[in-house]
């Protein structure tokens, strides 16, 4: 069983970690180790968030020291926080562009897993025109709208117009989110 997004996230930003971090199972089980003196095994880490899926459900100890690792006393208090926290407020934490404050012409650079950048031209609002592009799906030319870029957070493009014809939504980073974000 895989545990949610959200508290997979939870666990790999407590950790610094990323998805695809080298020997990420390892690296995480030494970290819940010495935070809580709790351990758990690397394939049953791998299992949690993913990597590997055997079809086995992890035991009560398992989701236990999860959420010990997490600051819960139980997993079911791990569950509840969970479940409320679906949404937030931005706070212009490091790392986050909104739209609206940018100046018109402004460039903005992202990159994302594997070996991934788009640049974009803020135009107005929150319209921007791709300038350059490198192994992404968006292409030079192409014209979205994109209210908020958050680093290590999905990239979310609407709108998305090419050649005068709409593409619909667009999305990127679905895995480890954004790693870069750049103004120039």
């Amino acid at each position: 069983m895989k545990l949610s997004k959200e508290i997979i996230n939870k666990m790999l930003d407590k950790a610094g970690l990323t998805m695809g971090t080298p020997a990420l199972g390892s690296r995480l089980a030494e970290i819940i180790w010495a935070e809580t003196g709790e351990r758990l095994g690397v394939n049953t880490i791998k299992r949690l968030i993913g990597i590997y899926d055997d079809g086995c459900n992890p035991r009560r100890f398992t989701l236990e020291v999860v959420a010990h690792y997490l600051g819960y006393d139980t997993y079911e208090e791990l569950i509840k926080s969970a479940e409320n926290d679906n949404s937030g407020f931005l706070n212009g934490a490091m790392g986050d562009i909104v739209s609206t404050e940018l100046k018109q012409g402004a460039l903005v650079t992202i990159t994302y897993r594997p070996n991934r950048m788009i640049m974009l031209r803020h135009e107005e609002g929150n319209q921007y025109f791709v300038v350059k592009s490198e192994n992404s799906k968006l292409l030079k030319g192409d014209l979205c709208n994109v209210v908020c870029i958050r680093s290590g957070h999905p990239f979310y493009a609407t709108d998305v117009t090419r050649n005068g014809q709409k593409l619909g939504y667009y999305i990127a980073g679905e895995e480890g989110g954004v790693t870069i974000v750049e103004v120039i």
